[in-house]
């Protein structure tokens, strides 16, 4: 029937009465498009995309024709919106589909009857393109109107829902708060308790990045006194502690979470929660309360990746303590978890396990770390990412790997160069790169005792190190060290007094940069040795002033240190 009728207006372009038949063909065709929205594969397939070239064509001859009624001319606007919208969705170019869809709802909004069917149908439409466009104040003014102006029972039973839930993120975005409120109070019971939930945690995150952190938790509360079931109240009542933990509100957050988890401790977010509460504790200075919490969190979900998270949380902070042994042991009992094997954070423990092992400073840790590194760089399955921070920490385990009684301790500083080359081409502007120039240097300083050919090497190690734009001033004060080092070897102290200076008087600061005080501190007292084997004692003194100015703690030493300088000065 469909080809016979568009055979016939073919047949008929100038006759003025087929343009009814054009605008139900269009209409026709626009069904036989939207009977397949349920199929994904097929929704905007080139069969569908050429119904509605076709659909649009028919509008577009009765809006072109001055012959066409204005009771046609509303309901072809409004095709013409639906195909121009459907193209949109489609990513039809050019991109100026949303526009034309938007126009076009806006012409027929204008024509179509209220409180009619077809009209309330343009006016949201034209809503929800405003919305997508971001005028949030028109866009809220056209779900008002559906709301306020008693559109057909048929529009307000289909459009309400919607246009309060559009409506309610346009008063988010306008910052009206009281407004958002109303509009959440009338969508409540219209939606399905896990949509609703999910709406309004979401109105909250918005409220909450556009500073409006009272009012989303006046949102949020409002919400959870009202709700009927856990469906809707437990959702709500865990966004209400994340908002406290965005909020850095450490104790109301660890409150919240706590009686959340005591209510309903078998939901499928009980371990997100478990895992921000302990996250809390930490942010709060609560240790050792987070500590347990988060050995209890990895023991409750072994097969989890928020326990493998824990566990991870657990190695890290024991290895920031220096507690190497229980690093390596937290490690461990991620890596012997078959659940976990070749995630990321798997592989990271890993490293991190090559670290502790290290940090231990015994034959068993470094054989150890000698393990772990070595399965980490051959596995295939390894994160590239991974990589460079594993070369370097080989190339630390073999500056320390001097087996007892051994004479070739310098094949050791070569094969430590040679990790940390890797480390260089893997990522040669990263953070990692710059410590690996260190590193490398020093080892370079090391070789020099055996050949006086590596200063040059040590030397230009250093300096490669100020290059990446990721060496931060410990970076670049570490180097400004080793440059001195190499200088002062080669019998060129003005040269090495210059580079320990930089860091000394803070030339190797960016602007918002703060010094590193061990660095400070050690170069100035290397400028100050310096001067005083060169009989310099006046300078000497003024760098031990410097020094007692910027340690107080140490102001004592340094002033004696100056006082003594000054006595050994000439007249």
């Amino acid at each position: 029937s469909q080809e016979r009728l568009a055979t016939w207006l073919n047949a008929n372009k100038a006759d003025a009465e087929a343009h009814g038949l054009r605008v139900s063909l269009g209409q026709l065709l626009l069904r036989t498009h939207f009977s397949v929205t349920n199929d994904p594969a097929r929704v905007f397939a080139a069969d569908q995309l050429a119904l509605l070239s076709q659909a649009a064509g028919l509008f577009d001859q009765v809006l072109t024709n001055r012959a066409a009624t204005p009771s046609l001319q509303g309901p072809a606007w409004l095709g013409r919106g639906w195909c121009r919208w459907r193209e949109y969705e489609a990513g039809i170019q050019p991109s100026n589909r949303l526009a034309e869809a938007r126009a076009a709802f806006a012409r027929a909004a204008e024509i179509l009857p209220w409180p009619g069917y077809e009209a309330a149908v343009a006016t949201h439409k034209l809503g929800e393109c405003l919305w997508i466009e971001g005028q949030w104040r028109p866009a809220l003014d056209r779900f008002i109107t559906i709301l306020s102006n008693q559109p057909s029972a048929t529009a307000a039973a289909e459009l309400t829902g919607p246009a309060l839930q559009l409506g309610s993120r346009c008063a988010v975005e306008l910052r009206d708060g009281p407004l958002t409120l109303r509009l959440v109070d009338g969508l409540r019971g219209r939606m399905e308790p896990q949509a609703f939930a999910d709406h309004v945690q979401w109105l909250s995150v918005r409220l909450a990045d556009l500073r409006r952190p009272a009012e989303a938790r006046d949102l949020l509360a409002r919400q959870i006194a009202s709700a009927q079931d856990d469906a809707v109240r437990a959702p709500l009542e865990l966004a209400l502690a994340s908002l406290h933990f965005r909020a850095a509100d450490w104790t109301n957050a660890i409150a919240t979470y706590d009686r959340w988890l005591a209510r309903y401790p078998r939901l499928e977010a009980a371990p997100a929660a478990e895992f921000e509460r302990a996250m809390a504790a930490e942010r709060a200075g609560l240790t050792t309360n987070s500590v347990v919490l988060f050995a209890t969190l990895a023991a409750h979900y072994p097969t989890n990746q928020l326990g493998l998270k824990a566990g991870l949380w657990l190695a890290s902070h024991y290895y920031n303590s220096q507690d190497y042994v229980r690093s390596e042991l937290a490690c461990v009992s991620i890596l012997t978890n078959a659940a976990w094997a070749g995630s990321a954070d798997w592989h990271r423990a890993r490293l991190l396990a090559s670290r502790a092992a290290l940090g231990q400073r015994s034959a068993a840790g470094l054989g150890n770390a000698r393990g772990y590194l070595t399965n980490l760089v051959n596995d295939t399955h390894c994160p590239m990412a991974l990589l460079p921070e594993a070369f370097l920490v080989f190339g630390d385990m073999f500056q320390r790997e001097f087996p007892e009684g051994s004479t070739n301790v310098w094949e050791n500083f070569r094969d430590a160069i040679a990790a940390y080359a890797r480390v260089i081409q893997l990522a040669p502007a990263s953070e990692w790169a710059a410590q690996a120039h260190i590193a490398a240097g020093y080892s370079h300083l090391q070789l020099a005792v055996q050949t006086s050919t590596s200063y040059g090497a040590a030397y230009d190690q250093f300096q490669s190190a100020l290059d990446p734009p990721a060496a931060d001033a410990t970076i670049r004060s570490a180097a400004k060290w080793g440059l001195g080092q190499v200088k002062r070897k080669l019998q060129r102290p003005d040269e090495a007094f210059d580079h320990y200076a930089d860091v000394l008087y803070g030339k190797v600061l960016k602007p918002g940069e703060q010094q590193n005080d061990y660095w400070v501190r050690k170069t100035g007292v290397e400028a100050a040795q310096l001067l005083e084997q060169q009989g310099r004692w006046d300078q000497a003194a003024r760098v031990y002033d410097r020094l007692a100015s910027l340690f107080p703690a140490l102001k004592l030493v340094f002033d004696q240190s100056a006082r003594r300088a000054r006595s050994l000065a000439p007249p």
